[in-house]
């Protein structure tokens, strides 16, 4: 009978052992991003992609290059966020880092002089499109740099991708236009792609451990059912 039991308490200890790596798994749906700096990114059908019209600026010599296809768009996204490292660096709600999970809609490039944006603070680009498709806006950084927005400092790096509050989008026009504003144009040109996705928030650490750890008390209690009856 103690063999029985002490086999017993050995598979209660491999089982209780399997479950903690379970509730630790990274891939948790409950807790998709370690880093909440770094959102997850879902990958891109043609019928997720918003194709939008040629977009107006207010900052000179800058190109737009958009295109039609949709698949075209979704594969070359696709492409971006697997091949090229896609990682937001800053998403803020309020001032706070928070987890996201960001789907992107559409992609387009731009070109422009860098000699021309050199003195020029921020630019606004507005995009025709349905706006309630999106609420934020990717670039990435070129160039290493410092930018003061409202009175914070953030460091950009060269080959990282920025969204608020460096790269921004607004919904504008009764949501049928997108304003989107960069922030230190000159570290992003001369050439760069602007993503527009929608960004959803994930549960807090909070909300996520009572999803995550369940059937561990069950465990806990196999584990404690052997040295009971052992005492016996």
């Amino acid at each position: 009978m103690k063999k029985f039991l002490v086999s017993l308490l050995a598979v209660a200890v491999v089982l209780s052992m399997a479950g903690v790596v379970l509730a630790a798994d990274p891939h948790d749906p409950h807790n998709p991003t370690d880093d909440p700096t770094k959102p997850s990114v879902k990958p891109v059908t043609s019928g997720d992609v918003v194709v939008i019209e040629k977009p107006t600026t207010t900052t000179k010599s800058v190109d737009i290059t958009v295109s039609s296809d949709k698949t075209e768009v979704a594969d070359a996204i696709n492409k971006l966020i697997t091949g090229n490292n896609f990682i937001p660096s800053y998403v803020y709600v309020g001032g706070k880092s928070l987890d996201k999970i960001v789907t992107p809609a559409t992609m387009f490039q731009m070109s422009a002089v860098s000699s021309d944006l050199a003195s020029v603070d921020k630019m606004e680009i507005i995009v025709s499109m349905d706006a309630t498709k999106v609420n934020a806006a990717f670039m990435q950084a070129h160039y290493d740099g410092t930018l003061l927005i409202d009175k914070t400092s953030y460091d950009l790096k060269a080959k990282s991708w920025y969204g608020d509050p460096v790269v921004t989008a607004e919904a504008i026009s009764d949501d049928k236009a997108v304003k989107v504003t960069v922030n230190g144009p000159k570290y992003f040109f001369t050439t760069a792609d602007v993503v527009l996705a929608k960004t959803t928030a994930t549960s807090s650490g909070g909300d996520s451990s009572s999803g995550c750890n369940v059937g561990f008390a069950p465990m806990a209690l196999l584990l404690g059912l052997p040295l009971f009856f052992l005492k016996k």
